[in-house]
């Protein structure tokens, strides 16, 4: 694996981020914990994360939340949390609906093991106000739905 800086750089130098972001969308579990894993270790680099976005690698990574090995989610998970340090991997995670998928994620019981991962992730990506903004809009109409649900009921009720 890749745990030193001069192995990371040259990774990325040689161009192959873009190759191991592809291998991630396989169908081998194998492969693709193998290829998480490593960008995840180039990932501790900074200057990785804006050239992972670039590369257009956030939404495959986001692809692998719901999978079915905790090994490969909890990798996704650790890639996220690294990707939403960035305030423009922020921006993309939020227009993605990267913010959704992962509160999906932690509402699902087959995936407790990992939800803490998820919630280290979420809670970098909560840091970008207008993520938390677009949140709390729609937090928003949706009470505005449910009042509008109430009065018609009251409404129905009293007609009847």
């Amino acid at each position: 694996m890749c745990s030193n800086y001069s192995t990371k750089s040259q990774i990325t130098s040689l161009n192959a981020l873009q190759p191991l972001l592809r291998l991630i969308s396989e169908a081998d579990p194998d492969l693709k914990f193998n290829s998480l894993s490593t960008i995840d270790r180039i990932l501790d680099d900074y200057n990785a994360r804006g050239l992972v976005r670039e590369l257009n690698g956030i939404e495959p990574i986001l692809n692998n939340l719901k999978c079915d090995y905790p090994q490969i989610t909890e990798t996704v998970c650790n890639c996220l949390q690294k990707l939403a340090t960035d305030p423009n991997n922020r921006a993309v995670l939020r227009d993605i609906g990267g913010l959704d998928r992962m509160i999906d994620f932690i509402g699902l019981d087959e995936t407790k093991d990992v939800h803490v991962h998820c919630l280290n992730a979420l809670a970098n990506l909560l840091e970008d106000t207008e993520c938390l903004d677009v949140r709390l809009k729609k937090f928003d109409l949706l009470r505005k739905f449910f009042y509008i649900l109430i009065l018609l009921a009251y409404s129905i009720q009293w007609w009847t």
